[in-house]
């Protein structure tokens, strides 16, 4: 799979390795504190790091929203380059409105614009109607079943984030978070199964969280 990058290079993504390879690229640490800061405000700043971040979150959603908007998948790869490649031109520009304007509501509009250019540029293959094309800028409302499989694409979303988090952190940090947030082991008990020091730990842990708020706070 072929993915577009912010210094204009592109890669092969393969399921394992493309984080490590611009790790070794960068020469970056895992537990790097720059990884804290913003995932947005990264990406602004085009570190390949982040990039991969977003790849890796976002790649899946876009693709479901241009499947929704009924894109054939031989036409997807292409689609999901172009839109990638115009996130990393746009992003500067972006703000979150105070109208409660979202980053993925902003990702949602873009990709419903690629989809409209798609359609109107391959007009006599589909033949879709003004009207149809009309419905994929202004949609009619969602029922029931729409609603219950994009929150399901948004749950999977927010799981691609928790799995890109603990890459950033060592092995040994994400256990130790993971027995006091989903297990709640006692402070004392992981800091002695760990032999580490309380304060330590609690260091280690309000790193992770950190970082988990970094990321999805750009999701909302």
């Amino acid at each position: 799979m072929l993915l577009f990058s912010p210094d204009g290079v592109t890669k092969r993504r393969t399921t394992t390795g493309y984080r490590e390879q611009l790790m070794e690229h960068s020469g970056k640490s895992l537990d790097d504190p720059k990884t804290t800061t913003s995932l947005l405000q990264d990406l602004r700043s085009s570190t390949s790091l982040r990039w991969a971040d977003f790849v890796e979150i976002y790649s899946p959603l876009l693709l479901y929203w241009f499947r929704k908007n009924g894109v054939a998948e031989q036409f997807l790869e292409d689609l999901l380059q172009d839109t990638l490649l115009h996130v990393s031109n746009s992003i500067e520009r972006f703000e979150r409105r105070s109208d409660g304007g979202s980053f993925r509501g902003w990702l949602r509009t873009l990709v419903r614009n690629k989809s409209v250019d798609f359609f109107r540029s391959h007009h006599a293959t589909f033949l879709l109607t003004e009207d149809q094309l009309m419905n994929l800028v202004t949609p009619v409302g969602k029922d029931e079943l729409d609603l219950e499989k994009e929150e399901e694409a948004i749950q999977q979303l927010k799981s691609r984030a928790m799995q890109v988090a603990r890459c950033h952190v060592s092995a040994s940090t994400w256990e130790m978070f993971w027995l006091s947030v989903t297990e709640s082991h006692s402070t004392a008990e992981i800091a002695h199964q760990y032999q580490v020091t309380p304060a330590a730990f609690r260091v280690a842990k309000a790193r992770v969280l950190k970082l988990l708020r970094s990321i999805l706070h750009d999701i909302r």
